[in-house]
């Protein structure tokens, strides 16, 4: 099944001039060079203004060395309600069907999100658009969510395709060794108790904390479990992409600083599953580690 969200508006407008590639950046006019103008270059890693690129040829032996078996669990048809949820690693993918380089990370993310133990989320970014092709799964809140990890975490520049683990460690989301190895690294704090039900449409949520507390948000994402999507034009123009726990949303339950609390949430109905998680906050915003984390499919 095919899912179409709204795309925000590309940070290059793409412009004609005597036959030339140009792109308006505000009021002026640069060329298609000067727009995505490598500032660095090291080996295959190429550091532009909008973030790295990342060609996936270097990615083939290191994806072929991680082997991941797990199956994907069917879709319930129960109708009463569901409660429990299953307790993971969160990973936050930020990827872009404009970015020649995501497919291979796109691939690994839907393999291990098949995994006990592990929570993935596509978050699709907005600021490839101007390359040709408009992403119909980005949103503008994901590419702000990518920049405020920069801030946090002090990195130059955001890049796709860029994977998040448990709000702490930022790797190139198709390096399949790394990506292992911070899942391997990742510690949830068994201080929290998360529990997650469904019922009449409505997702409840069910929070506690032994101990002394901390300033913490809570946040969900429902999300669809396969997206396949038809890339016309762009750096994948051509190609027929599948896109895995695809977020339809990124929400903010509410603040937490220990004992206990409930928070209730509408699903939408093209949602299979909900992530729900337990952030530190920081002084940019929910980018600290991820205390607990959990996901309800359906």
């Amino acid at each position: 099944m095919r899912v179409t969200l709204n795309a925000m508006d590309a940070p290059l407008r793409p412009v004609s001039r005597r036959g030339r590639s140009r792109f308006r950046r505000g009021g002026r006019v640069v060329s298609a060079r000067r727009a995505i103008k490598p500032m660095k270059r090291a080996g295959d890693i190429a550091i532009r203004p909008f973030g790295v690129r990342i060609r996936p040829a270097i990615f083939v032996a290191a994806l072929a060395a991680l082997v991941l078996t797990a199956s994907v669990a069917p879709r319930s048809a129960q109708a009463g309600p569901e409660a429990g949820g299953e307790s993971g690693v969160l990973l936050e993918l930020f990827t872009s069907q404009g970015c020649y380089s995501c497919p291979p990370a796109d691939k690994l993310l839907g393999q291990l999100a098949e995994r006990d133990g592990v929570i993935g989320l596509s978050l699709n970014v907005d600021y490839w658009d101007y390359l040709g092709w408009k992403d119909p799964l980005a949103r503008k809140a994901y590419t702000l969510r990518q920049y405020g990890y920069v801030n946090a975490m002090r990195k130059r520049a955001p890049f796709t395709p860029q994977l998040v683990v448990h709000g702490v460690k930022s790797v190139v989301g198709s390096d399949a060794p790394n990506v292992a190895s911070a899942i391997k690294a990742a510690r949830s704090d068994d201080s929290f108790a998360l529990e997650l039900k469904r019922e009449d449409g409505t997702l409840k949520v069910a929070l506690a904390k032994r101990g002394g507390g901390e300033g913490c948000m809570v946040l969900a994402a429902p999300y669809r479990k396969e997206v396949v999507q038809v890339i016309d034009t762009g750096e994948n123009g051509g190609k027929t992409l599948t896109y895995h726990n695809v977020a339809l949303d990124l929400r903010k339950l509410g603040a937490f600083s220990g004992g206990e609390a409930a928070f209730s949430m509408e699903v939408p109905d093209e949602a299979d599953g909900v992530a729900v998680w337990v952030q530190r906050s920081t002084r940019h915003g929910p980018f600290g580690a991820v205390r607990t984390a959990a996901k309800l499919e359906f």
